[in-house]
Parts: C-alpha cells; sequence; structure tokens
C-alpha cells in the first residue's frame, strides 16, 4: 500500500456546503454594511477560515461577524448534504486498512454543528480544526498538526486538497513522497 492515510478536507470535498456559505455570508454582509455582494464574488471565501474571509471583506468586529454568519448558516442547513458516493468512499477505504483524517478551516466548534450531524465522523481518525495551529490553509501548519498527532511516518499520506496548498510548498510535498 502506497499510503496509508487519506486527509481530506470538508466543504467541497465531503459535503456539499457551497450553496450554505456563500448565502449566509452573503446575509451576513448586508446585515453588518447594508451592502448586497453576489455570491459569484465571495467564492473567495470558500476553503479559508470564516475569520480571514471576513477580513478580506474589511469587517471590523470578526468575533460579532463569525456568530452572525454562524446563526445565517443554520437558516442553510438543508441545503448541506454529504455528496453522494462518499459514505461507499469511507467505507471502502475503511475495509482496505486506510486511516482517514480531516483537516478543515473551519472551527471546533462549526466542525461539530456543521459536520457531525451526517454521521460520517467516525471514520476519521484524526481531525485538525482552524483552532489547532496559528496558521491555516493553505498554509502547511495544518497537515504538518496532522503528521504530528498521527504519529506516521512522513511520506504515508494522500492529501485530497494538495492542489490548493500553496505555501509551504516544499513541506508539503515531504509529505507525499516516499
Amino acid at each position: 500500500m502506497k499510503y496509508k492515510h487519506i486527509v481530506f478536507d470538508i466543504d467541497g470535498t465531503l459535503i456539499d456546503t457551497e450553496y450554505a456559505v456563500l448565502h449566509s455570508l452573503q446575509e451576513t454582509i448586508k446585515e453588518l454594511s447594508g451592502r448586497k455582494i453576489p455570491c459569484s464574488e465571495l467564492r473567495f471565501a470558500l476553503g479559508i477560515t470564516g475569520t480571514d474571509a471576513l477580513k478580506k471583506l474589511e469587517i471590523k468586529d470578526t468575533s460579532y461577524a463569525i456568530e452572525l454568519w454562524d446563526k445565517n448558516m443554520r437558516n442553510y442547513t438543508n441545503n448541506i448534504k454529504v455528496f453522494d458516493g462518499i459514505v461507499e468512499l469511507l467505507k471502502n477505504l475503511l475495509s482496505l486498512d486506510y486511516e482517514m483524517g480531516i483537516v478543515t478551516s473551519k472551527t471546533r466548534e462549526e466542525f461539530t454543528h456543521d459536520f457531525c450531524s451526517f454521521g460520517i465522523s467516525h471514520y476519521f481518525k484524526t481531525i485538525i480544526c482552524a483552532d489547532d495551529t496559528q496558521e491555516h490553509k493553505p498554509n502547511a501548519a495544518p497537515i504538518l498538526k496532522y503528521v504530528e498527532l498521527s504519529k506516521q511516518t512522513i511520506g504515508k499520506y494522500f492529501i485530497s486538497e494538495i492542489a490548493n496548498m500553496t505555501v509551504n510548498v516544499r513541506k508539503m510535498r515531504e509529505l507525499i513522497l516516499l
């Protein structure tokens, strides 16, 4: 077996949250500033922390804005679903003795609220959330934290979102080379 671990992101990889994230962010910005920004202009927020997205939007009180965004996100939970085929994929990977993990830009609270209700979190042995590291994707810090906690030899990982990881590329390559 070439890899022992397969590391997944959540949003856009395991669960389809795009509509909910973008519309709840749009609603949050409108409530905070009165601006209605088209969802197409908010796509940059996918895959980064909520705080980073709000900073890029020049929202000053990010703590309050995160609370409001989380509240607004709850209005769209019916639009969030596990992608077709994911449960079967996870079962198959588990039966082939892969260890699976998650590295996400979600905070631990967001992970619990937004992901655990789908009943697939038990497939993942190691889970790294935004509050587990000071630096976040696309920085390598979350993946390096995963390596540290999973106590596995460098080179035994397949990272599902490696193409989007642009910072510390040399460190990232060390993780996947045998």
